[in-house]
């Protein structure tokens, strides 16, 4: 039921979807085009890519949630503006609990299995020690 509801949203809002994720495609399709010949200008706008992207996240989120569109695409960028650096906030926490969860599983899981596993080569093969 709830697949069938979304999928009917989904299918009566596809030119408003369109149309926000048109900002950061065509940023992006522009920084690629200009990759190289102009690098500099070329990553300038991967980064406004990038924020446009986020600030994609948002606005998709909020015209979910509200179920309707309530401007131009550009009117929707900047009234979601606002929420900008919260979301970002829980990007980079969400990035660090990662990368701690990905450094601890190291430190746990492969360094004691390679310690273990030298400390049973030493025990099983008695010419080493």
């Amino acid at each position: 039921m709830l697949l069938k509801s979304a999928l009917s949203f989904y299918r009566m809002h596809w030119i408003s979807f369109s149309k926000i994720a048109s900002v950061p495609f065509i940023l992006t399709a522009i920084s690629l085009v200009l990759k190289s010949s102009a690098p500099f200008v070329s990553s300038v706008f991967s980064f406004i890519a990038g924020l446009a992207g986020i600030v994609f996240y948002i606005v998709l989120i909020k015209m979910i949630h509200s179920g309707k569109m309530f401007g131009t695409v550009l009117e929707e960028y900047r009234t979601n503006m606002k929420s900008f650096f919260p979301l970002l906030w829980v990007l980079i926490l969400s990035g660090v609990f990662v990368l701690g969860g990905v450094i601890l599983l190291f430190w746990v899981l492969i360094l004691s299995g390679v310690v273990g596993l030298g400390g049973l080569i030493l025990l099983v093969i008695p010419g080493i020690s």
